[in-house]
């Protein structure tokens, strides 16, 4: 074999063994999640800090512990079950209806589906682990799911369209819930809820807070809006500090004046025509008392720490012993 000859078949070899690995390597490419939905896909790679149309792999997408995807418009979750070890997703703000492929993501810890089009979150009862839930701003009507969540500790399920609250019975973790605008007329499933800091359920139907007797540690309390006639329930909260009555239906508040601990109270549109029983309330700051029937406003010059006063327009001529640099009429 001449020397030409031989050096145009080494050329040969080494290009034909060339090709066979890159077809070797060809068939180890790894494989990738099909997205239903281009908004998620740009979404999770903005998490991961490159071009929106990268593919991603099943690894990638497993090795995720953490997703913001906030407002990019996402209607379809598909592909974002193989997110097995997500701990934190953040979906608020897109358009999403199903949650189905969120039912299988055992290892998430907390869950932002705020501001979506949710109606069915019957799902995420498989998801033990959850500590923190937001399903604020949905079309949600049944909660019972949350029956097996029983490590909860903050829920949100502002305005949506709840009558019934039995779920949450027994959460003893629970900390914060947040379950105003919604249809409820009974809070007697949270009775016994003794871990109870934070709780809001305004503008509901709610003429009974005794179920509250329990929890006394609550410190933030919103009743706004409801059909409230007794607070004596409140005597066993002394942690108060900031307490919202507004558009009750309350005559009597001789137990406010045990709370030493109140900044913030709001009083508007009820039906009290004494505040004297304020006169203990040495740390108040902000004060509501507007469109009540009110005559007698001199127990607001003996509380020293009083920054701010709301009262009707048809109150200022009664406050003339007042410091008028606190009063704001509305």
């Amino acid at each position: 074999m001449s020397r030409k000859t031989a050096k145009i078949a080494c050329i040969f070899l080494i290009l034909m063994f060339g090709a066979v690995g890159g077809f070797g390597a060809a068939s180890e490419a790894k494989p990738t999640v099909d997205f239903a939905d281009s908004n998620l896909k740009c979404a999770i790679n903005k998490m991961l800090r490159r071009g929106d149309e990268v593919p991603i792999t099943l690894e990638e997408l497993g090795g995720l512990k953490t997703l913001y995807a906030c407002g990019f418009g996402i209607r379809d979750l598909g592909g974002l079950e193989y997110a097995t070890n997500l701990e934190r997703l953040e979906l608020a703000n897109n358009e999403v209806v199903s949650i189905l492929p969120l039912s299988g993501l055992i290892n998430l810890k907390t869950l932002i589906l705020e501001n979506n089009k949710i109606e069915d979150a019957s799902c995420l009862s498989s998801l033990t682990g959850l500590t923190k839930l937001d399903l604020s701003d949905n079309n949600i009507e049944n909660i019972d799911f949350m029956a097996n969540l029983r490590h909860i500790g903050w829920f949100g399920c502002a305005n949506n369209k709840v009558a019934d609250i039995s779920g949450l019975k027994g959460l003893n973790e629970l900390n914060i819930l947040d379950i105003s605008s919604n249809k409820i007329h009974s809070i007697e499933p949270l009775r016994g809820c003794t871990s109870l800091d934070w709780l809001d359920v305004s503008w509901n139907f709610v003429s009974d807070i005794s179920p509250l007797r329990d929890s006394t540690g609550i410190y933030e309390l919103w009743v706004v809006g409801n059909q409230v006639v007794d607070i004596s329930v409140l005597e066993h909260m002394p942690y108060l500090v900031d307490l919202n009555l507004n558009e009750n239906k309350i005559q009597k508040i001789d137990v406010l004046g045990r709370l030493l601990l109140l900044r913030s109270l709001g009083l508007e549109k009820n039906a009290v025509s004494d505040i004297s029983p304020l006169v203990n309330l040495k740390q108040l700051e902000l004060l509501d008392i507007a469109y009540n029937p009110l005559s007698d406003y001199s127990v607001l010059k003996k509380l020293p720490r009083l920054e701010e006063v709301w009262v009707g327009e048809d109150a200022s001529s009664k406050l003339s012993n007042v410091d008028n640099t606190i009063v704001e009429c509305v």
